[in-house]
């Protein structure tokens, strides 16, 4: 992570008392389950949005981000099982969720490289990085021209994380991230997974918050 993560919104409970050199962190009030992570993938002709809208909610765990490469299917029986290559030649295993296969198979050249919107996940066992294909932003291809969109710009690269933070190393700058994914239908309990980071947290009590 090239840039510190920003400070924490709220304390989870059991929060931890604040040292008395540090100032308090403002607790928020219970907050029902905040809705699943939506990301909107324009049809040609449809209306652009931006490819990671801002939190629906103060409170919104997810993990999303954009990543410029070139898709390569490996699944000889399937073909939503592949790789990503980078423009920097890195290999990222990768799976195509959704409606993304049909909108492959329509109109994205393959071998050209397209921004592509993941869901970044850290495989518990062998600690690589792979991500799961919800999209495509590539509004010159996939959806109508206006002045007010053709304004506006989006970067590879970025990723928007935000959950409970369970694990913090400062020398080694280690932070692994606890993310809530919302249950599809009220019988189904939440699950959890966990996104391992590079960087620095800026606060006395990093742990057990839920940061940005």
């Amino acid at each position: 992570m090239k840039e510190p993560l920003k400070r924490p919104i709220a304390p989870l409970p059991p929060p931890a008392p604040p040292r008395p050199d540090s100032s308090p962190v403002q607790a928020t009030p219970p907050v029902p389950t905040p809705p699943p992570v939506v990301v909107e993938t324009a049809e040609p002709g449809g209306e652009r949005c931006h490819p990671i809208p801002p939190p629906s909610h103060p409170r919104q765990y997810r993990a999303i981000g954009l990543v410029k490469g070139c898709y390569e299917n490996t699944d000889s029986e399937t073909f939503t099982r592949g790789t990503l290559t980078t423009p920097e030649g890195s290999v990222l295993d990768a799976v195509l969720l959704g409606r993304t296969f049909s909108l492959i198979k329509k109109y994205l050249d393959l071998q050209s490289e397209h921004l592509w919107v993941v869901y970044p996940r850290t495989r518990s066992k062998e600690k690589n990085l792979h991500v799961q294909i919800v999209g495509v932003w590539e509004p010159e291809t996939l959806a109508s021209d206006t002045p007010e969109q053709q304004a506006m710009e989006v970067e590879a690269g970025y990723f928007s994380v935000r959950g409970q933070v369970i694990f913090y190393d400062e020398e080694t700058e280690k932070v692994v991230v606890k993310i809530r994914q919302s249950p599809r239908n009220d019988s189904e309990k939440p699950k959890f997974f966990k996104i391992e980071l590079k960087g620095k947290l800026p606060s006395e009590q990093p742990l057990n918050h839920f940061w940005d």
